[in-house]
């Protein structure tokens, strides 16, 4: 690159970044936001989980039923409770009869719906040579550089077809393929613990996808940060909560902005961080609050955006809130999911 290239692409950069402070915003932070499931959920309450036809289908199953159970989204039923031979053989092993058989058991025992599926691979196995351009997780061997490692590389792949079949009508209310694949490289030769481990690692992956469809869920969301300098009034208070934000410390860098504003209420930056402190904790009464002092005291891109994002997840939070209601559980107090 020529020297004078070089030179403009530099005060391009700092344009950017001046534009960036310019308008309030130059860090950002992730907050969780609570999302409602992907399908309607308003009918169904009681749930069992079936075991999935493959190899390692029963641990597969153990897994979702877990998540399940520690979600409190359902009231889990025991499999053996809606067909004893759902215990030994997945649906999709089933004939018709059999299914019909199985879904007006579930029907007896007052069942809404029934999770299974397949699992089409489920495999874990040693490949050697050099680990150069392989991706994936790695365990490096101590000493050398990554180019001279040679090693045995663990090769898993974990691939799950989930379904939730309506019990009443038989018909699939939601289905999801998820896949995983990874790569380590290991300096010695991985033992069986070391196997399973990586297979439950992708298992679990996957199963959060599917529960991503079927139950409310958190994810998270990028927000950007208020910024001012450093020698305002509140100001070094303000740094010190981006930087907590930023490394997850949202209860610290709550306070750190209450110290800002105690110090100068008109700290706009303080209260729209505060904003987003609130509504990581999902109090988006106190979000819509915060974040609408800081208009009125500064109208920037960066708070408009900020806004609308809140009332957005606002929204959001609302519907998963109505879906726990739905089903018999009652949603948690703001700021407490």
């Amino acid at each position: 690159m020529l020297p004078e290239q070089t030179g403009s692409a530099l005060r391009c950069r700092a344009l950017c970044l001046l534009a960036l402070i310019l308008t309030g915003c130059a860090h950002t932070a992730q907050i969780q936001c609570l999302q409602p499931a992907d399908v309607d959920i308003s009918a169904i309450r009681r749930v069992a989980v079936l075991d999935l036809s493959g190899a390692g289908g029963e641990t597969v199953a153990t897994v979702v039923a877990g998540r399940l159970w520690s979600s409190e989204i359902y009231d889990l039923v025991e499999p053996s409770d809606v067909w004893p031979v759902a215990q030994t053989a997945a649906t999709s092993e089933l004939t018709d009869a059999e299914l019909e058989s199985l879904l007006k058991s579930a029907r007896a025992t007052a069942v809404d719906a029934v999770i299974t599926g397949s699992v089409l691979r489920y495999e874990c196995r040693e490949e050697s040579g050099p680990a150069e351009g392989r991706t994936g997780r790695r365990w490096w061997a101590w000493g050398g550089s990554d180019e001279e490692s040679q090693g045995v590389r663990l090769a898993a792949n974990v691939e799950i077809e989930f379904r939730l079949i309506g019990v009443e009508d038989g018909e699939t209310l939601a289905s999801r393929r998820c896949r995983r694949d990874v790569i380590e490289t290991c300096a010695e030769s991985p033992s069986a613990a070391d196997r399973e481990q990586l297979l439950d690692d992708l298992t679990q992956s996957c199963v959060d996808e599917f529960l991503a469809v079927v139950t409310p869920h958190e994810i998270p969301v990028e927000m950007r940060l208020a910024h001012c300098p450093w020698y305002q009034r509140g100001g070094r208070q303000v740094q010190r909560g981006i930087k907590l934000a930023r490394q997850g410390r949202w209860d610290d860098a709550e306070e750190q902005w209450r110290k800002a504003v105690e110090r100068n209420p008109g700290s706009d930056a303080a209260l729209f961080n505060l904003a987003l402190a609130a509504a990581h904790r999902h109090d988006f009464d106190a979000a819509e609050d915060y974040a609408m002092q800081a208009l009125r005291l500064r109208h920037t891109e960066c708070y408009t955006l900020g806004l609308e994002e809140i009332r957005r997840q606002c929204t959001a939070y609302q519907v998963a809130q109505q879906q726990r209601w739905a089903t018999g559980v009652v949603p948690a107090a703001a700021g407490t999911w």
